[in-house]
């Protein structure tokens, strides 16, 4: 009897295996579908060089961890698709975290990441968000700016 139950079960047990096979890849191609591309964010010293060879402005968010607009800006305006999109196409985008202190070397000079809002320009809060094009400093955007108003931003500065 046992070997009859198993005959009958396998066919049974291979086709409830593919089944799920199939629908947990479908699930996860629907999924992955569905999540938004995100910012490809790089480096100063590399955007920096980027942009030496390719004239795209620079965008630097200065963000803290602590910041509540950081968070809501974070989870509200950069998740927009249309915002990535449009920062990863017309810009060098640059996140630095206000609170640490690893060093950066930019025009042959060494300084902390606190100094660094102060050699560009002055920050007062956060997030800030400083445009720069052709090496110069355009602007600085302070605080949470939602999807409508951010977009407005990048598109005049990006030209």
């Amino acid at each position: 009897m046992n070997s009859i139950m198993i005959k009958t079960l396998l066919p049974f047990l291979i086709l409830l295996g593919l089944v799920v096979l199939f629908v947990n890849k479908d699930t996860q191609a629907a999924v992955a579908a569905k999540e938004p591309s995100a910012i490809h964010w790089l480096s100063l010293e590399e955007a920096v060089l980027l942009s030496e060879k390719e004239r795209k402005p620079i965008l630097v968010n200065i963000h803290a961890a602590w910041s509540g607009g950081c968070k809501k800006m974070e989870n509200e305006t950069f998740s927009k698709p249309a915002i990535v999109d449009y920062i990863n196409a017309n810009y060098y985008a640059v996140r630095i975290n206000a609170d640490q202190q690893k060093m950066i070397k930019i025009q042959n000079q060494v300084i902390g990441l606190p100094q660094l809002s102060q050699y560009l320009t002055k920050v007062e809060s956060y997030p800030s968000m400083i445009y720069i094009n052709k090496d110069k400093v355009m602007t600085t955007v302070p605080g949470y700016q939602n999807s409508h108003d951010f977009e407005m931003y990048l598109r005049y500065f990006g030209k």
